[in-house]
């Protein structure tokens, strides 16, 4: 994350995400899979690193070059006319025109953590010697014998698949192939998030 200027002169949190270049390995069909899809390619990386069904699908697709990494995406049938097999798929062609997006990472992880912590409970009153302040109220009813699903327990807090709706485009550098986001994103520095328009599903 860094902070970045708008047109009025007011500083604006942003996060700086760097898309990958893809590559169009597969196309599913509505009368061959049941569904309109394209699978792609991405991250290189050294052929000894592609597991051997990986290579298979490259291979299949005419692609030169290893990719570890691959993703399907959902599209219009009307739309597989766009894509052809090997066809690479470079981010400065569309994400000029972005406006907003969703943001879809894993958060955090924070580790085992207690109902104070997790889902922000006060806690119990601090009087006559009770230390146990931070622990959780009561279980509820107690005649069923057991803890209902999706009770606020302690347990383990992040780690998860979270998604942001409504993300700015502040904008993208075709040069350095940096995408500028407003905001923050789901994930630590360094790690994977994918961008989806919201009106769409192309991402």
């Amino acid at each position: 994350m860094t902070s970045s200027f708008d047109e009025a002169g007011t500083t604006v949190p942003v996060t700086l995400v760097q898309p990958y270049a893809a590559v169009v390995t597969e196309i599913k069909r509505p009368e061959t899979h049941g569904y309109a899809a394209v699978q792609v390619a991405y991250s290189e990386t050294l052929p000894k690193r592609v597991r051997r069904p990986q290579r298979g699908v490259l291979n299949r697709a005419g692609v030169q070059g290893a990719y570890k990494s691959f993703y399907e995406v959902r599209v219009a049938p009307e739309e597989l006319s766009d894509f052809t097999l090997g066809q690479m798929l470079d981010p400065a062609d569309f994400l000029g025109s972005w406006d907003q997006v969703k943001v879809t990472g894993t958060s955090k992880g924070k580790g085992f953590a207690g109902a104070v912590k997790r889902w922000g409970f006060a806690g119990q009153c601090r009087t006559h010697g009770d230390t146990g302040n931070r622990r959780p109220q009561s279980n509820n009813a107690t005649d069923p014998a057991r803890v209902f699903k999706g009770s606020r327990r302690p347990g383990r807090m992040g780690n998860a698949r979270v998604t942001l709706r409504g993300v700015t485009v502040f904008e993208y550098d075709s040069g350095l192939n940096v995408l500028v986001l407003s905001g923050s994103v789901p994930g630590p520095n360094g790690s994977l998030v994918f961008v989806n328009l919201v009106s769409e599903t192309r991402e």
